[in-house]
């Protein structure tokens, strides 16, 4: 969503929401799982709901839309969920909006969501020369070995680690 702004001056200043495809990127897998499809409009549709997620510039927040579809036709679209979000954020900040946008829908359509047991969730690995949030978890869980049931439990809960 790309917008501009007219400054008293008469110039303009792009402003461009960068973040909206991370939290449709985190949201998109649970879309197709649940035979979510792509809408030309940016919605997403099923034969139960529609789904859309927009950013409002006015009040700084991503914002979750539904509406039920019955016979065919989509009904009115309601807010369901907001999340501020101003230019403090950063893209991990986009990902959280996404994972809690598909507990909404989940929670609104009904779904359970399958917990996996800790035994089952590994714990993380670095790889040689990359630091990212895998390779600094490994380090912290080395370090504080007490920890690592919490992070199992973690993930085991959320999917994922922020």
């Amino acid at each position: 969503m790309i917008q501009y702004i007219k400054i008293y001056f008469g110039c303009e200043f792009k402003l461009d929401n960068r973040y909206l495809d991370i939290v449709i990127k985190e949201m998109t897998p649970f879309l197709e799982e649940n035979g979510f499809k792509p809408q030309d409009d940016g919605s997403y549709l099923n034969d139960k709901k529609a789904v859309a997620v927009e950013y409002n510039d006015e009040r700084q927040m991503y914002i979750l839309k539904t509406a039920d579809v019955e016979e065919g036709k989509v009904g009115e679209m309601a807010e369901v969920s907001a999340w501020l979000f101003d230019d403090s954020q950063n893209a991990k900040d986009a990902e959280a909006v996404g994972i809690d946008f598909v507990s909404t829908i989940r929670d609104n359509l009904g779904i359970k969501r399958t917990r996996s047991t800790t035994a089952q969730v590994e714990l993380p690995t670095a790889s040689n020369g990359v630091y990212n949030i895998s390779a600094f978890t490994k380090k912290v869980l080395d370090i504080y070995p007490q920890f690592k049931d919490t992070y199992k439990a973690h993930i085991a809960k959320y999917g994922n680690f922020l």
